[in-house]
């Protein structure tokens, strides 16, 4: 039987950038888009995500 991989992230190995909500926004529909959902799919997404965060949750 072979070892178990571990594969825990820790946080010191993920870069940290400084974005703003449109560009984290315009990475995650290319995101999508780089996975081809459905356009109807990511504008879902879109709408559910700007909901969300003009309820000033991410403020």
């Amino acid at each position: 039987m072979s070892k178990r991989r571990n594969n825990s992230l820790s946080p010191d190995l993920i870069p940290k950038k400084d974005i703003n909500y449109e560009q984290a926004l315009g990475l995650f529909i290319q995101d999508c888009e780089t996975r081809h959902l459905r356009p109807y799919t990511i504008d879902y997404y879109v709408r559910e995500i700007n909901a969300f965060y003009k309820r000033d949750y991410f403020l």
